[in-house]
């Protein structure tokens, strides 16, 4: 946990037309939270799956570090 954050679950949800929000039911509480922004495509590696052992794509994120650190 950062300094200035709240102890709380974790929550996602989209963006709209530049906004966002979180419904209360997701079981956040009040107080602040650290925001991220993520966004991943396929990418041009594969791995084996653990459980099937099929090779499948790896996903990679694409956005600049500076949106999660």
């Amino acid at each position: 946990m950062k300094h200035g954050c709240t102890a709380s679950p974790i929550a996602g949800g989209s963006i709209a037309s530049g906004k966002f929000s979180i419904a209360p039911q997701r079981g956040l509480m009040p107080g602040k939270f650290r925001v991220e922004i993520t966004a991943s495509r396929p990418g041009d590696k594969k791995a084996r799956a653990p459980i099937t052992g099929e090779m499948v794509t790896i996903e990679e994120q694409y956005l600049p570090a500076k949106y999660n650190e």
